[in-house]
């Protein structure tokens, strides 16, 4: 019954109380049928597209290229904002003692734990954390290295975006793709300045 009333609201009304729902609340309301979907087209763009944060990382970079494809998100992109998060060199990464002081709390897991994840133990063992992180630097590092590659889609990306009206740098925001790859690595990318080492 309530969906049937929330759906006879202007679109107006129904992007003004969306405007006031959690991230996840938006989403399901959008999920709820054609309609609501429509009315939160314009709230749910502003929130997730109208500000868009990369790293120079194969996959986050593909996805603004993904969205600078779209017929109607690349309208909805005003900002891209370029973060400060990037793999360190292998040995410069974490040592043994750095990874046993962690323990079981490291930043990841307890993201996982909030999430309502449960932890694998088996997966968290010093060797198996480093393999994850050298075959993550190894495809960083192959994506940086030629400069045709990254600096083609950067292109492309900020070409296809006809809003966009600012573009720059920011170290304090997680990019999109940030948290899937630290739960691949073990770790967050860093995000202080470091010398890029091939």
């Amino acid at each position: 019954m309530a969906q049937s009333q929330i759906t006879t609201l202007p679109a107006e009304t129904v992007g003004v109380i969306s405007q006031y729902l959690e991230s996840p609340d938006l989403l399901s309301l959008r999920s709820a049928c054609r309609a609501l979907a429509d009315k939160t087209s314009t709230p749910f763009q502003h929130r997730f597209f109208h500000t868009r944060h990369v790293m120079l990382e194969r996959r986050s970079l593909q996805n603004l290229v993904d969205i600078s494809r779209h017929s109607v998100l690349r309208y909805a992109v005003q900002v891209v904002e370029l973060t400060t998060d990037h793999l360190v060199a292998p040995a410069d990464y974490m040592s043994r003692a750095d990874y046993d002081a962690c323990g079981i709390n490291d930043e990841c897991d307890g993201i996982r734990l909030g999430d309502g994840e449960t932890l694998s133990l088996g997966d968290d063992s010093y060797e198996a954390v480093i393999e994850r992180y050298r075959a993550e630097w190894d495809a960083y590092r192959d994506f940086l290295l030629p400069k045709g590659a990254w600096l083609r889609d950067w292109v492309e990306a900020l070409s296809n975006l006809p809003r966009c009206k600012a573009v720059g740098i920011d170290d304090n925001v997680r990019p999109w793709g940030a948290l899937r790859l630290g739960r691949r690595i073990g770790t967050f990318p860093n995000r202080f300045v470091t010398p890029f080492q091939a």
